[in-house]
């Protein structure tokens, strides 16, 4: 099978692992993995990389335009065109949403340069906010040129796969999946002590978060829950940048002397040591008009090293965290709090969490069960592909429609 897959993410050399495993697991699998030559980020741009076991070849780096958002950004067409016509896929693979413009463009070429290619996207969606006339007509015919022109969809929540049945725009193969593995020993549950006493957390019980620092990750949330808990020996690790940084620096440490501990944002393959450093990961995350979560890689990444979560039932996380978490109302200060007490003061509890989290995790999110799972799914939407060809004006000769599975 050839595959070329579409999505700025995969700029990041680290992110680009779950395609050096599809070509493991897969039958025959060869890669094309189109990326921008780098891509802006609010707080550093990420710059084209290859992964050491991906090639140049593999991986080209495409000019890219209008980088509004990565809704906005087109890739330079001449390239991608020429792209489509020389490595003539089989399956064309795009991770950016429906009505993204690159996802238009992709799909606009494709029809000329690769017809032969079946088309699966990727989508985070679990929201499909309103918007305001004249965006809501435009946002609503480019889903809809996409998603009639696409064969499979994945789904990277479960809520977002029942708002593309219910908007009524893709009847076709759904799957949820991931979007990323995990690796089991990159992710293993070994302690972290020399880092534990180099961050001054190896005499305390280690609360903890890695991502943005974001009001809508529910930091403040966090914070103020602690407030109630000083009785007890925590100290709070965050992991992360992002505009709280400098409240947490000249508000809240003034607040909690001593008990909190800030680590700008660290490079991909070095999250698992910090949350290995944490006892308790926490992801209160609460919902806003224009966002709620939609996984929560941290959270997934937390529950492969065993550590016991606390979580909000906000967007996807309850699905994300299984029965490795004790979760709260969103918003819910006092719960929280309550929630935190608890596992504080619970060695037993909190070893119990945890080994269910990582057994969880390990058949969940494995870098090798979510690969098989795409491979799986690219597989289906070839043969389909090639069957609604072969259908293709013959009108007596219809055939019931395809048996939709959303897993």
């Amino acid at each position: 099978m050839k595959l070329l897959v579409l999505g700025h993410p995969y700029a990041v050399a680290y992110l680009q692992r779950k395609f050096v495993v599809i070509q493991q697991v897969g039958a025959n699998v060869s890669l094309r993995l189109l990326v921008p030559r780098a891509v802006p980020h609010p707080f550093r741009t990420y710059p084209h990389e290859v992964h050491p076991q991906l090639t140049a070849e593999q991986v080209p780096a495409l000019r890219s335009a209008l980088w509004y958002s990565h809704m906005t950004y087109l890739l330079d067409p001449l390239a991608l065109a020429q792209h489509l016509r020389t490595f003539a896929p089989d399956v064309i693979h795009i991770e950016e949403e429906p009505q993204a413009f690159v996802t238009v463009e992709t799909l606009l070429l494709r029809r000329r340069y690769a017809p032969q290619a079946a088309v699966t996207l990727f989508t985070w969606d679990n929201l499909l906010r309103r918007r305001a006339f004249p965006l809501n007509t435009g946002k609503a015919r480019l889903r809809a040129f996409s998603l009639r022109r696409t064969t499979a969809v994945i789904c990277g929540n479960s809520e977002a796969a029942r708002l593309l049945r219910e908007e009524g725009r893709f009847t076709g193969p759904v799957t949820v999946l991931p979007q990323q593995g995990l690796d089991p020993v990159e992710h293993a549950a070994h302690p972290e002590p020399e880092l534990r006493r180099a961050l001054g957390l190896d005499a305390s019980l280690c609360v903890g978060y890695a991502g943005r620092l974001i009001p809508e990750k529910g930091i403040r949330l966090l914070l103020l829950a602690l407030g109630g808990l000083l009785h007890l020996p925590w100290k709070l690790l965050l992991v992360g940048s992002g505009p709280l940084e400098r409240e947490i620096r000249e508000d809240w440490m003034a607040r909690y002397p001593g008990r909190i501990v800030q680590i700008p944002a660290v490079p991909h393959e070095q999250v698992p040591r910090y949350l290995r450093a944490m006892d308790i990961f926490v992801l209160a995350s609460y919902r806003t008009p224009k966002w709620k979560e939609q996984f929560g890689l941290a959270l997934a990444q937390a529950m492969m090293v065993g550590r016991p979560s606390v979580v909000s039932d906000s967007g996807a996380i309850p699905e994300v965290a299984g029965p490795g978490a004790l979760v709260v109302p969103e918003g819910n200060v006092a719960e929280l709090r309550h929630a935190l007490q608890v596992l504080l003061t619970s060695a037993a509890l909190r070893d119990l969490l945890g080994q269910r989290a990582r057994e969880f995790a390990l058949s969940r999110y494995a870098m090798t069960a979510v690969a098989a799972g795409y491979c799986q799914v690219f597989a289906q939407a070839q043969e389909l592909h090639r069957r609604q060809a072969v259908r293709t004006g013959a009108v007596e000769r219809r055939e019931p429609p395809e048996k939709v599975l959303v897993q």
